[in-house]
């Protein structure tokens, strides 16, 4: 199945893994799924297509859908990845989304993967260690990039930041019956972006580093860390 551009001939952003009731919840006070906030800030880039469940009687809003043969799904996303203008993958430790990320490491030039954090710390560390056993795997048993055969470098993916402020200062404390910790954080914590010899850089959307946190700063503070990704993927190439 080869991918289709949009009406202007862009080639689609594949949206992959963005995972079960992650996609329903609403961002904000907008009404908006995670997955309909994300295509509308992607949807610049081409027309969003993701990955879509077997079964499932009414896709939610938000990307366009592509479905996978049970028999052959790793080749069908292969195609879509390797036609794919950009690649968002939400990290989990399971081997189908763990194959994803090694198989787009193969194809992809780095400035073209987006990984997405809706994950803990816990669950981030588990997807790390399970793509270096995966990736380690396929690059002694595999061919690599289409281009030269190789494999490129492993990245080296960043540890999770924790929160600046873990613990509610004094006041707030008072204000919230006594409770220190800090309870809330965005369902999307954050986005691993890669530089050109797959450097990875973690941009974490942490609330904690806001005195005050109303719905108009956690947009400001969403929109300022996206700004540098979005001017990066701005800036690629056409591949019509």
């Amino acid at each position: 199945m080869g991918p289709a551009g949009d009406r202007h001939g862009r080639r689609p952003a594949e949206l992959l893994r963005v995972q079960g009731e992650r996609q329903g919840r609403p961002f904000f006070v907008s009404g908006l799924t995670h997955e309909e906030a994300l295509v509308r800030r992607f949807r610049q880039f081409g027309r969003v297509v993701a990955i879509g469940r077997p079964g499932e009687n009414l896709p939610l809003p938000g990307a366009t859908r592509a479905y996978l043969p049970l028999d052959d799904w790793k080749g069908t996303v292969s195609e879509l990845i390797a036609g794919a203008h950009v690649v968002l993958l939400s990290a989990g430790p399971g081997p189908g989304t763990v194959w994803e990320f090694t198989e787009a490491l193969r194809l992809l030039p780095p400035d073209r993967l987006v990984l997405l954090a809706y994950c803990d710390a816990a669950t981030y560390d588990r997807f790390r260690e399970a793509v270096a056993v995966e990736y380690d795997r396929r690059s002694r048993t595999e061919p690599g990039s289409p281009g030269t055969g190789l494999w490129p470098p492993l990245p080296a993916l960043p540890g999770y930041p924790p929160p600046a402020r873990p613990e509610r200062p004094h006041w707030q404390v008072l204000l919230n019956g006594g409770r220190k910790r800090l309870r809330w954080d965005f369902v999307l914590k954050g986005l691993v972006v890669f530089g050109p010899r797959w450097e990875a850089t973690f941009i974490r959307f942490d609330p904690t580093t806001l005195k005050l946190p109303t719905v108009w700063s956690l947009h400001k503070l969403v929109k300022r860390e996206l700004q540098p990704v979005q001017a990066q993927l701005e800036a690629l190439d056409s591949r019509n």
